[in-house]
Protein backbone atom coordinates (compact mmCIF):
# COMPACT_ATOMS: atom_id res chain seq x y z
CA UNK A 1 0.00 0.00 0.00
CA UNK A 2 2.63 2.42 1.09
CA UNK A 3 4.40 1.59 -2.69
CA UNK A 4 1.41 2.16 -4.31
CA UNK A 5 0.56 5.38 -2.79
CA UNK A 6 3.42 7.00 -2.50
CA UNK A 7 4.00 6.12 -6.66
CA UNK A 8 1.13 7.89 -7.54
CA UNK A 9 1.36 10.93 -4.73
CA UNK A 10 5.17 11.36 -6.39
CA UNK A 11 3.31 11.56 -9.73
CA UNK A 12 0.50 14.34 -8.33
CA UNK A 13 1.57 17.74 -9.65
CA UNK A 14 -0.71 19.50 -6.98
CA UNK A 15 0.28 18.24 -3.82
CA UNK A 16 4.02 18.69 -2.81
CA UNK A 17 3.95 17.93 0.68
CA UNK A 18 4.64 14.06 1.45
CA UNK A 19 2.67 11.39 1.64
CA UNK A 20 2.79 10.12 5.68
CA UNK A 21 2.27 14.47 6.80
CA UNK A 22 -0.56 14.22 8.89
CA UNK A 23 -1.26 10.17 8.12
CA UNK A 24 -2.12 9.78 12.00
CA UNK A 25 -5.02 12.75 12.33
CA UNK A 26 -8.24 11.58 12.16
CA UNK A 27 -9.17 14.09 9.31
CA UNK A 28 -6.34 12.59 7.04
CA UNK A 29 -7.07 11.01 3.24
CA UNK A 30 -5.33 10.02 0.41
CA UNK A 31 -5.27 13.30 -2.28
CA UNK A 32 -4.45 13.12 -5.55
CA UNK A 33 -5.12 15.50 -8.40
CA UNK A 34 -7.01 17.73 -5.67
CA UNK A 35 -9.32 15.20 -4.97
CA UNK A 36 -9.49 13.28 -1.45
CA UNK A 37 -10.08 9.36 -1.53
CA UNK A 38 -11.05 6.59 1.10
CA UNK A 39 -8.69 3.73 -0.10
CA UNK A 40 -9.41 0.07 0.53
CA UNK A 41 -7.51 -3.47 -0.26
CA UNK A 42 -9.25 -6.64 -0.85
CA UNK A 43 -6.76 -9.68 -1.58
CA UNK A 44 -7.06 -13.39 -1.38
CA UNK A 45 -5.24 -13.50 2.14
CA UNK A 46 -8.28 -12.58 4.19
CA UNK A 47 -10.58 -15.22 4.91
CA UNK A 48 -14.02 -15.48 3.23
CA UNK A 49 -15.84 -14.03 6.33
CA UNK A 50 -13.55 -10.95 6.42
CA UNK A 51 -14.91 -7.46 4.67
CA UNK A 52 -12.20 -7.62 2.75
CA UNK A 53 -11.85 -10.75 0.83
CA UNK A 54 -11.60 -10.01 -2.46
CA UNK A 55 -13.69 -12.94 -3.69
CA UNK A 56 -11.42 -15.26 -5.69
CA UNK A 57 -8.11 -16.57 -4.80
CA UNK A 58 -5.96 -15.35 -7.49
CA UNK A 59 -7.45 -11.16 -7.34
CA UNK A 60 -6.56 -8.67 -5.48
CA UNK A 61 -7.67 -5.22 -5.79
CA UNK A 62 -7.46 -1.61 -4.28
CA UNK A 63 -10.36 0.88 -4.23
CA UNK A 64 -9.93 4.09 -4.19
CA UNK A 65 -13.08 5.67 -3.61
CA UNK A 66 -14.06 9.56 -3.78
CA UNK A 67 -14.90 10.91 -0.23
CA UNK A 68 -17.13 13.70 -1.54
CA UNK A 69 -19.26 10.35 -2.39
CA UNK A 70 -19.52 9.60 1.17
CA UNK A 71 -20.68 12.97 1.72
CA UNK A 72 -22.93 12.92 -1.00
CA UNK A 73 -24.90 9.78 0.36
CA UNK A 74 -24.48 11.44 4.06
CA UNK A 75 -21.74 8.91 4.82
CA UNK A 76 -19.08 11.29 6.65
CA UNK A 77 -17.65 11.18 9.88
CA UNK A 78 -18.09 14.32 9.98
CA UNK A 79 -22.09 13.86 10.63
CA UNK A 80 -23.64 12.65 13.84
CA UNK A 81 -25.78 9.63 11.94
CA UNK A 82 -22.23 8.10 10.74
CA UNK A 83 -22.32 5.89 13.96
CA UNK A 84 -25.85 5.46 13.15
CA UNK A 85 -24.87 3.66 9.82
CA UNK A 86 -21.59 2.42 11.04
CA UNK A 87 -23.73 -0.16 12.80
CA UNK A 88 -26.50 -0.46 10.81
CA UNK A 89 -23.66 -1.73 8.08
CA UNK A 90 -22.16 -3.73 10.74
CA UNK A 91 -25.45 -5.66 11.81
CA UNK A 92 -25.59 -5.90 7.89
CA UNK A 93 -22.29 -7.69 7.83
CA UNK A 94 -22.69 -9.94 10.46
CA UNK A 95 -26.15 -11.23 8.78
CA UNK A 96 -24.30 -12.77 5.70
CA UNK A 97 -21.74 -13.89 8.29
CA UNK A 98 -18.61 -11.86 7.75
CA UNK A 99 -17.26 -9.34 10.44
CA UNK A 100 -17.00 -5.86 10.51
CA UNK A 101 -14.60 -4.02 12.39
CA UNK A 102 -16.46 -1.58 14.10
CA UNK A 103 -14.49 -0.31 16.79
CA UNK A 104 -12.04 -0.05 13.93
CA UNK A 105 -13.94 1.66 11.30
CA UNK A 106 -15.75 4.63 13.57
CA UNK A 107 -12.73 5.78 15.77
CA UNK A 108 -9.47 5.29 14.67
CA UNK A 109 -7.41 7.64 11.82
CA UNK A 110 -9.41 6.45 8.44
CA UNK A 111 -5.14 5.31 7.01
CA UNK A 112 -5.61 2.85 9.88
CA UNK A 113 -8.75 1.41 7.92
CA UNK A 114 -6.93 1.23 4.27
CA UNK A 115 -5.10 -2.36 4.89
CA UNK A 116 -7.04 -4.19 7.82
CA UNK A 117 -5.95 -6.94 10.20
CA UNK A 118 -6.54 -10.57 9.05
CA UNK A 119 -7.50 -11.58 12.38
CA UNK A 120 -11.11 -9.88 14.31
CA UNK A 121 -8.82 -8.32 16.91
CA UNK A 122 -5.56 -7.98 15.28
CA UNK A 123 -3.69 -4.89 15.75
CA UNK A 124 -3.95 -2.49 13.17
CA UNK A 125 -2.12 -2.73 10.34
CA UNK A 126 0.25 1.04 9.82
CA UNK A 127 1.04 0.20 6.26
CA UNK A 128 2.85 4.16 6.10
CA UNK A 129 5.76 2.58 8.28
CA UNK A 130 6.67 -0.14 5.81
CA UNK A 131 9.28 0.37 3.50
CA UNK A 132 8.71 2.08 -0.03
CA UNK A 133 9.58 -0.83 -2.62
CA UNK A 134 11.64 0.75 -5.20
CA UNK A 135 11.25 -0.94 -8.86
CA UNK A 136 15.23 -1.17 -9.67
CA UNK A 137 14.43 -1.29 -12.96
CA UNK A 138 13.02 1.70 -13.39
CA UNK A 139 15.22 4.76 -13.94
CA UNK A 140 12.58 7.78 -15.08
CA UNK A 141 10.05 9.07 -12.49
Amino acid sequence: MHTLLDGLRSRDETKREPLTAGIQDPSWDFEFGGLRFFVSLFAPFYPATHSRWSGDASTMFVLLQPERGFRRFGVSSHLHKRKRLSKLIHARFARHGKHYDLELNTSSPKALRYVKPIKTAGAPIRWWELPVLVDVQRTER
